[in-house]
Parts: C-alpha cells; structure tokens; sequence
C-alpha cells in the first residue's frame, strides 16, 4: 500500500524492494523529483502507473533500477522523465513480462553512465531507446539476453524492434 505516501512531493531516493502484493504505486502520484528510483522483487507489480516524476533533484547523478519484477509488463509511467543529470545509470534486468521501453522515450543523456538491459526474456521493443541517440561514448551500452539485443548501432539506426 503506497497511498500513505501520498504527501511527500520529493525524495532523495525511492526504493521499493521485496513487496510480494503490491500491485500499483498508486499513491506516489505526488513525488515529482528525485535522485534515485528502484523498483525490485515485486512479484504483483505489472505496471509503474502512479509514478510522475518529472525532474530531478539538484544533483549531477541519477540512477533508476528495475529488476526482477514477474509481472511488470511497461514502465510507461516514466515518460515523464526527460532531464537528466550529468552521470545517469539505466539498469532493468530480469523483469520476464516487460516487452517495451516506451517509457525512456524522453530520456536525455548529457555525460557519462550506462544503459544496460539484461534478460528480460519477453522484451522485442527497444524503441523507447530511439531517441537516446548518439550516446555519448562515455555511455556503457549494454543489451543482452533479452528477445531482441539491438546494438547501439541498430537504436541509431531505428532498429529497434523485433
């Protein structure tokens, strides 16, 4: 249950870990800003819905976590996101039901960090990554075991989708 959350407005860093019947982040609705968002091992967890975070805090870093999550399924709620922070690391792995990257649509990398998405055994649709392009070279990619890998190449190019 996140509704008690539904005063705070800002957070150094969200984490939400382990919570086997959590369904939804309906009640974070009102954070708006933040440094680090993780979501991991929630296994009701189908979509990030609730979420509308739309800058950062003043700070050059900003990490977002998301990994085994059984049932999450999009991450559209984070397309709100489109301001980052000088160091940025993208990490979503092992989340067996995600099948696109819609919601890194408006994801601008401006230095050095990574990307890396990892087994998300369900995931054909990395077209969210398009417009990310050109990565700065000080940016690790790193795309595998999914059910499409594009190369950094192949996003630049527009494929980026089985």
């Amino acid at each position: 249950e996140t509704s008690d959350l539904m005063n705070i407005t800002s957070a150094e860093s969200i984490i939400i870990d382990g919570c086997p019947l959590l369904q939804s982040l309906d009640g974070l609705h009102n954070i708006s800003s933040l440094n680090e968002l993780s979501i991991s091992n929630n296994d009701n967890l189908i979509s990030l819905d609730g979420l509308n975070i739309n800058q950062l805090n003043d700070s050059n870093d900003f990490d977002l976590y998301i990994r085994s999550n059984a049932m999450l399924s999009e991450i559209n709620a984070l397309s709100s996101l489109s301001n980052l922070a000088a160091h940025v690391d993208v990490y979503i792995s092992q989340n067996p039901a995600l099948e696109n990257l819609d919601g890194l649509s408006n994801l601008i990398f401006e230095g050095e960090g990574s990307v890396r998405i990892l087994d998300n055994t369900e995931l054909n649709d990395l077209c969210g990554l398009t417009t990310v392009t050109n990565l700065p070279t000080s940016v690790d990619y790193m795309v595998e075991g999914n059910a499409f890998n594009p190369s950094r190449i192949d996003i630049d190019m527009g494929n980026c989708s089985n």
